[in-house]
C-alpha cells in the first residue's frame, strides 16, 4: 500500500523571520524550505570575478551582491526565496535590508542549467532573477 509523504508547510512570514537567526541558510519555494549546501573554492572564485566584472559596468544608482542577499520572487499567489550567487538591482529596495525584492538580473556561476530550470519552473518562461 502507498502511503503520501506529509509536507510541514512553514508561512512565508515565519520563515522570514526565523532565516536571521539560524546558522544554515535555507531557500523557500511556496511553503517549504530546503537546506543550502557550501560551495567549493573554485566556484567562489568565479563567482568574485563575475561580481567584479559586473559591479564596473552598472549604471549609477545600481548594485550587485554575492550570494548573502537574499531576493524574494512572488509569482501567481506563490512566495518563493532564493540566495543567488550573484544579483543586481537598480533603485530603491524594500525596508528589508536583508531581502531583495527587484532584481534587474544577474549571473549564476556553477549549476546554470538546475538554476534556469528552477526559474522556468516559478515564472512559467525563462525569466533571468538571477
Amino acid at each position: 500500500m502507498a502511503h503520501a509523504i506529509k509536507y510541514d508547510f512553514t508561512p512565508f512570514e515565519d520563515y522570514l523571520a526565523g532565516e536571521r537567526d539560524v546558522d544554515i541558510r535555507s531557500e523557500y519555494v511556496d511553503g517549504l524550505i530546503y537546506a543550502m549546501a557550501g560551495a567549493s573554492e573554485t566556484h567562489n572564485t568565479i563567482t568574485s570575478s563575475f561580481n567584479a566584472l559586473i559591479e564596473t559596468h552598472l549604471r549609477d544608482g545600481c548594485r550587485v551582491w554575492q550570494s548573502d542577499m537574499k531576493v524574494v520572487i512572488r509569482n501567481k499567489g506563490q512566495k518563493f526565496s532564493y540566495y543567488p550567487d550573484i544579483m543586481a538591482a537598480c533603485g530603491d529596495n524594500t525596508d528589508d535590508l536583508y531581502v531583495r525584492t527587484n532584481p534587474s538580473g544577474g549571473v549564476l556561476p556553477g549549476n546554470e542549467k538546475r538554476t534556469a530550470k528552477k526559474i522556468q519552473g516559478v515564472t512559467g518562461s525563462d525569466a533571468s532573477f538571477y
